[in-house]
């Protein structure tokens, strides 16, 4: 980290990009891509790099107050999450999948509900599977194909993973517990 120059480069992206910046290529180009999300416009910014220290964006929907974003490095795909404070229509707290073209560009899928999540606050992605903490109720929603799962799970807000811990090729999540009654561990939930 010694060889970082400041002041550092700006790029622009959408209205108030939140916390959770991710790196991944989109393109297929072998370069790593960003991508944010845009609070305050109810977007993505994708910033394709240009492997010149260079980054060209666009902005793509991803529902409401998007937060949070997850990428499925398997297929390039995204998974946001809403900041549910703002919603208004209980019908807006969902998972917003972006399905990748492969060139950078991204289209809705079909939402994924989190009708008794309340205050989402991590999202993964890995493998074809989606895990979202509910950090308010300590409820882990489990999205694998046309499958939702939710499970009690202290999670309180905290960190979420997916990978395979015990190399049986299926994805196994683990939670970071943050609650009153479980304040330190993780808890790992091994794939079947």
């Amino acid at each position: 980290m010694g060889n970082l120059t400041g002041p550092g480069k700006p790029f622009a992206t959408g209205k108030r990009p939140y916390e959770r910046v991710r790196t991944a290529d989109f393109n297929g180009d072998g370069r790593p891509d960003l991508v944010t999300t845009n609070l305050d416009d109810n977007t993505v910014s994708i910033l394709l790099n240009d492997g010149k220290g260079g980054f060209r964006g666009a902005a793509d929907p991803a529902g409401v107050f998007p937060w949070a974003v997850a990428v499925d490095e398997r297929n390039g795909e995204l998974a946001a999450i809403p900041y549910d404070r703002d919603i208004r229509d209980p019908k807006q707290l969902v998972v917003t999948v972006l399905i990748n073209d492969g060139k950078g560009s991204f289209r809705d899928s079909k939402p994924l509900s989190l009708a008794v999540c309340r205050g989402p606050d991590r999202i993964a992605s890995s493998e074809g599977v989606i895990a979202v903490t509910c950090a308010s109720n300590n409820k882990l929603f489990v999205f694998e194909g046309e499958t939702t799962s939710v499970l009690d799970v202290p999670t309180g807000w905290s960190g979420l993973a997916i990978g395979d811990l015990n190399g049986d090729g299926k994805p196994d999540i683990v939670v970071a517990n943050n609650t009153p009654d479980a304040p330190h561990g993780l808890t790992v939930l091994f794939g079947k």
